[in-house]
């Protein structure tokens, strides 16, 4: 288990040892998943999409 509460994984995405810090650096919208691997979770920020492409 990694020491630091916050580290960036091999594919470049920065996870979170606990849940309440990865809540408190979302923004609207982000959604908050758990990397069994790496044991941790991480913020995927959606893109805006629009209807007429």
């Amino acid at each position: 288990m990694n020491m630091t509460r916050t580290w960036i994984g091999s594919g470049g995405r920065r996870y979170y040892q606990y849940k309440v810090d990865a809540l408190r650096a979302r923004r609207k919208g982000d959604r908050i998943y758990y990397d069994a691997y790496e044991g941790g979770y991480y913020i995927i920020h959606p893109q805006k999409r629009s209807f007429w492409g």
